[in-house]
């Protein structure tokens, strides 16, 4: 169920996963681009930020970043700015995993990008 944050527009929905004894949580969070929230832009992390195509149709371009997070995980984080829109996806995923990062990029590549307005 999306909450809203801190009674602003922004919001955020999580989603979990279990798979060989792992439990993985992926949050997804849609604010407009002046949010006041911490971590919204890929600059609010340490990390260097890659471009992707996240979709062809409608086209939609974003950034994924990947670093260590703890002793034994990494985060995964995609931006999407779809104009009135960022959506930010954030997961962790053990460090060992090689299965979870290409499944969490399949779930980011199959969210309803044409379903955001863009302006």
């Amino acid at each position: 169920m999306p909450t809203d944050i801190n009674g602003t527009v922004d919001a955020a929905a999580w989603y979990a996963r279990e798979a060989k004894g792992v439990r993985t949580v992926v949050s997804v969070s849609v604010y407009p681009p002046d949010s006041a929230e911490p971590e919204t832009t890929p600059a609010s992390f340490k990390a260097t930020p890659v471009a992707i195509e996240i979709s062809k149709k409608p086209p939609v371009r974003g950034a994924r970043l990947t670093f260590k997070e703890g002793k034994s995980s990494r985060a995964i984080v995609f931006f999407v700015d779809a104009g009135s829109w960022i959506v930010r996806i954030r997961s962790s995923v053990p460090a060992t995993d090689k299965e979870l990062a290409p499944a969490i990029e399949k779930f980011v590549r199959g969210q309803r990008w044409d379903s955001l307005q863009t302006s």
